[in-house]
């Protein structure tokens, strides 16, 4: 198998304005929970599922929650690595991700089992 590009997008949300809407205690109780654990946000994001850190975990799951509550939609914590892109990202690090944002037309669903979102990448 090939290796070559890959396509991804994300609909990020500024840590500022994730705070705005949920209130930056809760960002910040993040922040000291990653610290205390002794642990950094990329290896958390990279490898949660073997973090042993309550306190991480429940003031991620608050964040979550925090922002379903408001706005209906979720945030994710996510990174993307600089040496696995491109010049071109608009992306580098961990970002704030918000799922949800969009939603099909009355007429995308009528043809919604007939089209498929694809995405693609240029080289050169």
């Amino acid at each position: 198998m090939g290796m070559g590009y890959g396509a991804n997008y994300a609909d990020v949300i500024s840590e500022k304005d994730l705070s705005e809407i949920i209130g930056g205690d809760l960002v910040s109780k993040f922040y000291k929970a990653i610290d205390d654990a002794d642990i950094t946000i990329s290896d958390w994001i990279n490898d949660w599922e073997n973090c042993d850190s309550i306190a991480v975990y429940n003031a991620i799951t608050e964040i979550v929650d925090a922002f379903n509550d408001k706005t209906g939609l979720y945030v994710s914590l996510q990174y993307h690595a600089e040496d696995d892109g491109d010049i071109y990202d608009e992306i580098s690090g961990y970002f704030w991700a918000v799922e949800g944002m969009y939603t099909l037309s009355d007429a995308g669903k009528k043809l919604e089992d007939k089209v498929t979102r694809n995405c693609f990448v240029s080289f050169g």
